[in-house]
């Protein structure tokens, strides 16, 4: 790691971003160095997007009440989106990024339109 590189980590962690090394989540909150293990955080992170993709099914249709079907629904999404990070080697889902013209389509996006048969994976 190069000093710019620890200076970067440094300003990072001071923002309260959260920074993946080794297995492991680090963050500063409430001035303490707090370390996470990154597994229980992937389960974490999948369960919240979970629960929002049902609670979003359900606003959709027009109701607050999340059904057994949003819910299966949810996951079904959630698992492949994070199927679609693992097969390029990644925990983490990225986001659909536009930079210089090019667009890099995110998994969720990349879910949503494998869903409605516009794209493939492959």
């Amino acid at each position: 790691m190069t000093k710019n590189d620890l200076e970067e980590v440094k300003k990072d962690l001071i923002e309260g971003k959260r920074i993946a090394r080794n297995d492991h989540i680090y963050q500063v909150k409430d001035g303490q160095l707090q370390v996470l293990d990154e597994n229980v955080q992937l389960k974490q992170n999948k369960q919240l997007d979970i629960e929002y993709r049902a609670k979003t099914f359900a606003q959709k249709s027009g109701s607050w009440h999340v059904t057994n079907e949003y819910w299966q629904q949810a996951r079904k999404l959630v698992d492949l989106a994070y199927q679609y990070a693992e097969l390029e080697g990644r925990q983490a889902l990225n986001t659909t990024l536009i930079e210089n013209g090019l667009v890099t389509i995110g998994d969720w996006d990349l879910v949503t339109l494998v869903k409605q048969g516009i794209a493939s994976h492959l």
